[in-house]
């Protein structure tokens, strides 16, 4: 149902945890969650995906915090979303902050544990992105 309103329309991995937003019944956004463990321990957005018809109104906003609150209650482990998209970077997200900004470039042996921190995106070497590390609500 979302997969074709992202620009990653690949699978999505098995472990990642998924959740959703509903209006009256209907999913209206949904997020994927990947569980990271190779030398340091973390949670990365794998997809935000809101429909057409609901984008513009905070939706994903709110999903994207809730989901984040979520993992910091439950998990110590840093919560991190890389991302393009102008309306999370250009209006900023409360108890966000921004640990890497501009272009990723291509993975190698050497930057491997780099880019487990968030300065990597699958499909993301020719783009311009912002990494983002979830701090709380104060």
């Amino acid at each position: 149902m979302f997969r074709e309103y992202h620009y990653l329309n690949t699978s999505i991995a098995p472990f990642c945890k998924c959740y959703a937003a509903f209006i009256k019944e209907k999913p209206v956004a949904f997020i994927a969650v990947q569980p990271i463990k190779f030398g340091t321990r973390l949670n990365r957005v794998s997809r935000l995906v809101v429909l057409p018809d609901y984008q513009g109104i905070g939706i994903g906003r709110k999903l994207l915090t809730w989901t984040a609150e979520h993992y910091k209650k439950q998990d110590a482990a840093p919560f991190l979303l890389i991302t393009s998209n102008p309306q999370l970077v250009r209006t900023g997200l409360r108890g966000w902050r921004v640990t890497r900004a501009g272009r990723a470039g291509k993975i190698n042996n050497a930057s491997f544990l780099k880019s487990m921190s968030g300065a990597y995106s699958h499909g993301a070497e020719n783009r311009l992105t912002v990494s983002l590390e979830y701090m709380g609500q104060r």
